[in-house]
């Protein structure tokens, strides 16, 4: 705010003063062309009592450089004009600054060195702003005290400036205001405009302008001078990049200052090889972008055929959006396509919990198998990674809302197959997230690679209220289920019975098959576990009496449900409102009938059941119960799952349980890789053990050494516990002492998120270690000491790490509570 003092009546006699002042200088310091020297007239000292006088230097920014302000009167002169100067400790700040002056009485100047004339005696604050070399910007302050002379009595005055005989106001002063217009957002290579036409003053034909730029790249205006100026945003930048520029406007001796920032994003990357096809009819139609990897070629590209026309553009460095008109029916299309090998040596892919596949066990017929695994429901996530050791390329469908989609893999070649037609005259997009990672010096390259994926998951998720996750705390409390197969029992409510008496504190949550069928034993092949009946049994007629005595004893009791048919159950077809009533009816059945008091849900979404957000809304809002564990996953479900024949693997990929996975894991087409799915779902609650093909695994040497228990354990997962722990034989070591690590750490209640081993290097062979990350910040670590050493030494991001397993198999280590 601009100080004018109200006038003295005093008279001001610049003629004498400049005579006396002139005198006494003189004599003191000795007469300078033009200027002069005294130690008393900086801040802190008085100038001649009839003219200025500085005041004490406030300067809290300036300290720090060492920035005050030197006040001299002009040499004979008028004692309203003075010198201010502009002074640094150390002078080689000042090099390169500019200099901003407020006088105090609503005049400004510019430079570090000033001449002002005061109008008026009174009491003024003067501010100086300095912008140095480096940007930073510092100021200082300062009083100066300008005082009136009385004119004595009788005495001549040649040119008396005697006030009116009543006080009226000054002159009325210059309003100016320097605008530079908003901060403005562009792009690499936009002409950009810069608007000071928002400046005012009184009189405006007269206003003078400079534009300058104070920091970014170096610009070339067209014209610095105009009040609307010009520039070509910098294309030779690869991250966003500020320009700052600052608007001089000036009247006279009126100054104003304004600054505007522009923030330049970078261009974006040149497309990779990214290649797109459409089948039309039985035709193939292959349209390739860049086949040459010209780093040259444009971030948008058009194409058009008798099919209709298409785009690819880049939606940013990693993601890609083609966008397509169809003149014809278009029964697939692919994108992206890449028919090139990629050099790796295995791919990974989310079947189930995730499989490693050798590179060169897979033939090229392999790209156009019609029973490649379907995201949803047969896959976890829609993508797959290309991974070696010092490289990997993940590549994912990332459309929202999630779409039906085929990921294709052969001998590094890879694509994502859309199967819904597009119709004459319509437009469909599709987006894809291609990442190239290199391994980081705490994690590997699928790591890196499937990062951005988990970003760009979590992110929509929690915008569309998918996350967090709503579940009940027993679930997430849980060690695991005991898993009772009614039908494998000639007394299956005594094996019932005796679960819950057994083992109802360590697994008080009880999952039953087969409460609608026969004992599953020739001759009789038409029973089963899985028949789709809502009716009991009636060798299970007491199923309801034990289930209502479990739940008031505390425990958790869930029978088994499915979907009527193999289609669609929230699908678009006519079937599929009458295919959910009928498992909500079963749902319900178990709940008010049968004494449930949880649910689980067999097929439900291991095939794609309708659209997928809107499934997953359906979770969300509490449709299919909030306590309900659905068998396999989809990343954007949010329930708990079951991952149910996962460490197996399964026959479609010739895994062989007799194998030791550890041993030949890529000797086969296909071997479980738990850890992929694991990581992507890094805080999801997932079963784990026995059920379908992983008993084969479990509690035996053909998963070497309980390998299946250990990897329950390692993965973070609940246990699956299937088998009447103390039969047959013999007891299973490996479960308790799982249960009791998890139990001695509290590791359920800290809501551990999985982290694989980033930031484990250099750790012993015999041991295996994985990492998660507590709610309140503290890292846990699972060991799995099946040798039984008792030291185990490795790196903890980077640094030594030491701790003793006391030869335990299972260890839980919580750092940083």
């Amino acid at each position: 705010m601009h100080r004018h003092p109200t006038r003295s009546r005093s008279v001001i006699r610049p003629t004498i003063v400049c005579f006396l002042s002139l005198i006494a200088l003189c004599c003191l310091h000795g007469c300078g062309a033009g200027s002069f020297s005294d130690p008393d007239s900086t801040l802190g000292g008085n100038v001649d009592s009839g003219g200025p006088r500085g005041g004490d230097s406030v300067a809290p920014a300036g300290d720090e450089v060492g920035l005050s302000i030197k006040v001299t009167p002009v040499f004979c002169c008028d004692p309203r004009a003075m010198t201010f100067e502009a002074t640094f400790a150390n002078p080689s700040r000042g090099r390169g600054a500019s200099f901003v002056w407020d006088f105090g009485d609503g005049h400004r100047g510019r430079g570090m060195r000033v001449n002002h004339t005061y109008g008026w005696p009174g009491d003024y604050l003067v501010v100086v702003t300095a912008t140095l070399s480096d940007d930073s910007v510092v100021s200082a302050e300062t009083i100066v005290s300008l005082e009136a002379l009385e004119v004595p009595s009788g005495e001549d005055d040649p040119d008396p400036q005697l006030p009116p005989e009543e006080p009226t106001d000054p002159p009325a002063e210059v309003e100016l205001v320097a605008d530079a217009g908003e901060d403005q957002e562009v792009a690499a290579g936009d002409l950009v405009t810069l608007d000071g036409r928002g400046s005012y003053e009184a009189s405006p034909e007269a206003l003078f302008f400079e534009w300058r730029q104070v920091k970014g790249p170096t610009v070339e205006l067209a014209d610095a001078s105009a009040d609307v100026t010009t520039f070509v945003a910098p294309t030779n930048i690869t991250t966003q990049t500020i320009l700052h520029f600052a608007l001089i406007v000036s009247y006279g001796e009126a100054i104003d200052v304004d600054d505007v920032i522009i923030t330049v994003a970078p261009p974006p990357p040149p497309l990779p090889p990214v290649r797109f096809a459409v089948v039309l009819e039985n035709s193939l139609l292959v349209q390739v972008l860049n086949p040459d990897e010209d780093q040259s070629t444009p971030q948008i590209q058009s194409f058009s055929g008798e099919w209709g026309r298409a785009t690819i553009r880049a939606v940013s460095d990693i993601e890609y959006e083609l966008t397509l008109h169809a003149a014809q029916r278009l029964n697939r299309v692919f994108f992206p396509w890449f028919g090139q090998d990629y050099p790796c040596n295995r791919i990974l892919y989310p079947h189930m919990m995730g499989l490693e596949i050798a590179n060169d066990r897979l033939a090229r017929g392999r790209w156009s198998d019609e029973n490649i695994a379907v995201y949803p429901g047969q896959t976890v996530f829609p993508g797959a990674v290309l991974d070696s050791e010092t490289q990997a390329r993940g590549v994912f469908a990332s459309n929202w809302p999630p779409v039906e989609v085929r990921v294709m893999y052969s001998l590094g070649r890879i694509t994502a197959r859309y199967d819904q037609v597009v119709p004459p005259e319509h437009t469909a997009r599709y987006r894809c997230m291609i990442v190239d990672a290199a391994p980081g010096e705490s994690s590997m390259a699928w790591h890196r690679a499937l990062d951005p994926y988990k970003q760009w998951l979590t992110s929509h998720m929690l915008e569309d209220g998918l996350l967090p996750i709503q579940l009940p705390e027993w679930l997430l409390n849980a060690h695991g289920w005991n898993n009772v197969q009614l039908q494998n029992y000639d007394d299956p409510m005594g094996e019932l019975r005796y679960r819950w008496e057994a083992w109802g504190e360590m697994f008080p949550l009880i999952q039953t098959w087969g409460s609608m069928s026969d004992r599953h034993y020739p001759p009789d092949d038409q029973t089963s576990c899985c028949f789709i009946d809502t009716s009991l049994h009636p060798r299970n007629a007491e199923l309801p009496a034990v289930s209502a005595q479990i739940a008031s004893e505390g425990g958790y009791i869930g029978h088994y449900a499915r979907p009527r048919n193999t289609g669609p159950v929230a699908g678009t077809n006519v079937n599929a409102p009458a295919n959910r009533q009928f498992l909500l009816d079963w749902i319900t059945i178990n709940r008010t009938q049968y004494n449930a008091n949880m649910n689980y849900l067999d097929w439900f979404i291991a095939r794609p059941i309708g659209p997928v957000l809107d499934v997953a809304r359906q979770f969300r809002d509490g449709l299919w119960g909030y306590d309900t564990v659905c068998e396999r996953a989809v990343d954007v479900y949010p329930t708990t799952f079951l991952m149910s024949g996962a460490l197996w693997g399964g026959t479609n990929y010739n895994t062989t349980a007799d194998l030791t996975l550890d041993d030949a894991p890529l000797s086969q087409v296909g071997i479980s890789f738990p850890r992929l799915v694991r990581y992507v779902l890094d805080d999801r609650v997932i079963f784990l053990g026995e059920s379908n093909g992983d008993h084969m695994l479990w509690g035996t040497s053909r998963g070497g050494y309980f390998w299946g228990e250990r990897m329950a354990f390692l993965l973070g997962c609940k246990l699956d516990w299937a088998q009447h722990i103390d039969s047959g034989a013999g007891t299973n070591p490996a479960v308790p002492a799982i249960v009791e690590a998890w139990t001695q750490s509290r590791f359920w209640q800290r809501r551990p998120v999985y982290m694989d081993t980033i930031g484990l290097t250099d750790v012993p062979a015999a041991f295996d270690i994985r990492r998660f990350h507590g709610a309140s910040g503290e890292v846990i670590l699972a060991i799995d000491n099946s040798a039984g050493l008792p030291v185990v030494r490795f790196n903890l991001d980077g640094q030594p790490t030491t701790i003793n397993t006391t030869g335990s198999w299972f260890k839980i280590v919580v750092l940083g509570q």
